[in-house]
Protein backbone atom coordinates (compact mmCIF):
# COMPACT_ATOMS: atom_id res chain seq x y z
CA UNK A 1 0.00 0.00 0.00
CA UNK A 2 1.23 3.23 -0.86
CA UNK A 3 1.28 6.46 1.62
CA UNK A 4 -1.59 7.89 -0.40
CA UNK A 5 -3.88 5.14 0.26
CA UNK A 6 -2.68 5.21 4.01
CA UNK A 7 -3.19 9.11 3.76
CA UNK A 8 -7.38 7.95 2.36
CA UNK A 9 -7.68 5.44 5.04
CA UNK A 10 -6.33 7.74 7.77
CA UNK A 11 -8.72 10.76 6.87
CA UNK A 12 -11.74 8.79 6.54
CA UNK A 13 -11.04 7.42 9.67
CA UNK A 14 -10.69 10.95 11.06
CA UNK A 15 -13.67 11.75 9.49
CA UNK A 16 -16.07 8.93 11.12
CA UNK A 17 -14.29 9.81 13.91
CA UNK A 18 -15.25 13.54 14.25
CA UNK A 19 -18.85 12.90 12.74
CA UNK A 20 -19.35 10.36 15.68
CA UNK A 21 -17.95 12.73 18.28
CA UNK A 22 -19.86 15.54 16.83
CA UNK A 23 -23.37 13.68 16.69
CA UNK A 24 -22.41 12.60 20.16
CA UNK A 25 -21.87 16.13 21.43
CA UNK A 26 -25.52 17.07 19.62
CA UNK A 27 -26.89 14.05 21.33
CA UNK A 28 -29.61 15.62 23.74
CA UNK A 29 -28.69 13.23 27.26
CA UNK A 30 -24.93 13.83 26.87
CA UNK A 31 -25.86 17.95 27.13
CA UNK A 32 -28.57 17.09 29.87
CA UNK A 33 -31.27 18.51 27.41
CA UNK A 34 -33.10 14.92 27.60
CA UNK A 35 -32.75 14.42 31.38
CA UNK A 36 -34.62 18.14 32.00
CA UNK A 37 -37.42 16.86 29.56
CA UNK A 38 -38.10 13.57 31.43
CA UNK A 39 -37.62 14.82 34.83
CA UNK A 40 -40.31 17.54 33.82
CA UNK A 41 -42.76 15.11 32.53
CA UNK A 42 -42.07 12.63 35.29
CA UNK A 43 -42.93 15.31 37.50
CA UNK A 44 -46.18 16.00 35.44
CA UNK A 45 -46.96 12.54 35.28
CA UNK A 46 -47.34 12.28 39.00
CA UNK A 47 -49.36 15.47 39.17
CA UNK A 48 -52.04 13.65 37.12
CA UNK A 49 -51.87 10.25 38.92
CA UNK A 50 -52.31 12.45 42.18
CA UNK A 51 -55.52 14.21 40.44
CA UNK A 52 -56.70 10.70 39.17
CA UNK A 53 -56.30 9.17 42.49
CA UNK A 54 -58.94 12.37 43.84
CA UNK A 55 -60.91 11.81 41.17
CA UNK A 56 -61.14 7.52 41.59
CA UNK A 57 -61.99 8.30 45.10
CA UNK A 58 -64.52 11.00 44.71
CA UNK A 59 -66.18 8.77 42.29
CA UNK A 60 -66.14 5.52 44.56
CA UNK A 61 -68.22 8.00 47.17
CA UNK A 62 -70.51 9.04 44.74
CA UNK A 63 -71.16 4.89 43.99
CA UNK A 64 -71.71 4.32 47.90
CA UNK A 65 -73.85 7.31 48.16
CA UNK A 66 -75.64 7.40 45.20
CA UNK A 67 -78.78 6.08 44.80
CA UNK A 68 -79.89 2.92 42.31
CA UNK A 69 -82.53 2.45 40.15
CA UNK A 70 -84.23 -0.19 42.26
CA UNK A 71 -83.72 2.57 44.57
CA UNK A 72 -85.30 5.61 42.94
CA UNK A 73 -87.94 2.73 41.85
CA UNK A 74 -89.40 2.34 45.78
CA UNK A 75 -89.23 5.85 46.40
CA UNK A 76 -91.51 6.45 43.23
CA UNK A 77 -93.86 3.63 44.42
CA UNK A 78 -93.86 4.68 48.23
CA UNK A 79 -94.76 8.42 46.98
CA UNK A 80 -97.34 7.38 44.34
CA UNK A 81 -98.96 5.66 47.32
CA UNK A 82 -98.87 8.45 49.71
CA UNK A 83 -100.34 10.13 46.69
CA UNK A 84 -103.45 8.12 46.48
CA UNK A 85 -103.39 8.18 50.43
CA UNK A 86 -103.42 11.78 50.68
CA UNK A 87 -106.00 12.35 47.45
CA UNK A 88 -108.64 10.04 49.59
CA UNK A 89 -108.28 12.00 52.57
CA UNK A 90 -108.43 15.10 50.27
CA UNK A 91 -111.84 14.01 48.85
CA UNK A 92 -112.87 12.97 52.57
CA UNK A 93 -112.33 16.34 53.77
CA UNK A 94 -113.87 18.05 50.85
CA UNK A 95 -117.68 15.94 51.43
CA UNK A 96 -116.95 16.98 55.04
CA UNK A 97 -116.70 20.78 54.13
CA UNK A 98 -119.75 20.30 51.86
CA UNK A 99 -121.87 18.75 54.36
CA UNK A 100 -120.28 21.52 57.31
CA UNK A 101 -121.43 24.14 54.81
CA UNK A 102 -125.00 23.05 54.43
CA UNK A 103 -125.62 22.54 57.45
CA UNK A 104 -124.43 26.12 58.36
CA UNK A 105 -126.78 27.66 55.66
CA UNK A 106 -129.61 25.33 57.05
CA UNK A 107 -128.99 27.12 60.63
CA UNK A 108 -128.76 30.49 58.51
CA UNK A 109 -132.26 29.97 56.59
CA UNK A 110 -133.85 28.99 60.02
CA UNK A 111 -132.06 32.07 62.03
CA UNK A 112 -133.02 34.58 59.26
CA UNK A 113 -136.87 33.16 58.92
CA UNK A 114 -137.06 33.28 62.86
CA UNK A 115 -135.69 36.67 62.81
CA UNK A 116 -137.74 38.30 60.20
CA UNK A 117 -140.90 36.22 60.83
CA UNK A 118 -141.20 37.01 64.54
CA UNK A 119 -140.12 33.71 65.85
Amino acid sequence: MSIVEWAIIGFIIVSIGYHVWRGGAANPESTGKLGRRLAGLSIKVNQIDERVGHVEGKVDKIELDGATTKDIEALEAVIDERFKTMRAEMAGHQEMSKATNRNVQRIYDIMLERGLGGK
